[in-house]
């Protein structure tokens, strides 16, 4: 075994009374899954806010981030870009 991994599923998609939680779960997170969905253009607007708030939290200048779309392209004729996350 090269390694483990401990993952923490918080799935807060449009419950807002979480977000007085995001800030101890971003201070306590290691990496992080984000994802959007590719019927939804807002849920993808919603992402960046979501990383700057993540980076805010962890005064960090970059943090492991994977961004997922939903569902896959396969999935679904719409398209959204993925360009704005610095590499």
């Amino acid at each position: 075994m090269v390694g483990a991994l401990r993952a923490d599923n918080r799935d807060t998609a449009g419950q807002e009374e979480y977000s007085s939680m995001q800030d101890q779960w971003f201070r306590s997170g290691q990496g992080f899954v984000l994802v959007y969905s590719m019927v939804n253009r807002k849920s993808f607007r919603d992402i960046k806010p979501l990383y700057e708030k993540i980076l805010r939290i962890k005064f960090a200048k970059s943090v492991p981030i994977v961004l997922v779309r939903w569902p896959s392209l396969r999935q679904s004729n719409s398209t959204l870009p993925i360009a704005w996350l610095p590499r």
